[in-house]
C-alpha cells in the first residue's frame, strides 16, 4: 500500500490534491443515503466516482480560464471527497445523476435478512 493511499485511508477526509472541497449535504430515508454535493459550471465528463476498499471516492476538476479576473471568489482547480460507506451500504447499487450543477448519489441500504421459516412435514 503506497503512502497516499495510507493517508486517505487514516485520514479520509484530507487530500494531497485539492484545490477546494465541493459543498456536501447528506440525506437518509428508509431505503437508502443520500449525498449531494454543489459543482456548478461542472459535467459528468470532469467528475469521477469510484469505490475503493470502504470508501466512496468523488473526484474532479474545475478548469481554470486563462483570463486576467479584477475579482475572483469562484472555486476551480482539482477536488477530492472520500465518504465511508457503512456496513449497511449496498456496494453494488449506487446510483448518481447530475442535474443544475447538483451531483446526487444515491447509496442503498442492504436488505434486512429476514429470518428464515422452516415447514414442518
Amino acid at each position: 500500500m503506497d503512502l497516499l493511499t495510507l493517508v486517505e485511508k487514516t485520514l479520509p477526509n484530507l487530500s494531497f490534491y485539492h484545490d477546494f472541497y465541493p459543498s456536501m449535504n447528506q440525506i437518509e430515508d428508509e431505503n437508502s443515503y443520500k449525498v449531494e454535493f454543489s459543482l456548478p459550471g461542472l459535467e459528468k465528463k470532469d467528475i469521477k466516482i469510484e469505490v475503493r476498499d470502504n470508501y466512496l471516492v468523488i473526484s474532479g476538476e474545475k478548469k481554470k480560464q486563462d483570463i486576467k479576473y479584477l475579482v475572483k471568489e469562484i472555486s476551480t482547480g482539482k477536488f477530492n471527497r472520500n465518504i465511508y460507506l457503512t456496513d449497511d451500504i449496498n456496494k453494488d447499487k449506487i446510483k448518481a445523476e447530475m442535474k443544475n450543477g447538483i451531483l446526487t448519489i444515491e447509496l442503498y441500504k442492504k436488505e434486512e435478512k429476514k429470518p428464515k421459516e422452516i415447514a414442518i412435514s
